[in-house]
């Protein structure tokens, strides 16, 4: 029985700049904790993304700024239909 290795979006990322990939990350992230109305309970939000498939040290290094992106996200929406 052979494992694959998981993937860190990080280090086995597409060929750009780290605070791009961090950039691009967080909103990938910030995008399926809104999907999943995940993104007020910190724990909601690491069963989230770690069921969305996202690698552990992804999740631990970006869930903070993805959440704040998400709820900056929700802020917007409210503001817009007001």
């Amino acid at each position: 029985m052979t494992t694959i290795p998981a993937r860190c979006f990080l280090i086995d990322g597409p060929l750009m700049g780290v605070e791009e990939r961090r950039a691009a990350m967080t909103l990938q992230m910030a995008a399926a904790l809104l999907a999943d109305d995940a993104a007020i309970d910190p724990a909601d939000a690491h069963r989230c993304l770690h069921a969305r498939g996202y690698n552990a040290i992804d999740v631990m290094m970006l869930v903070e700024p993805a959440r704040y992106e998400a709820h900056q996200q929700l802020i917007a929406r409210v503001i817009s239909d007001e």
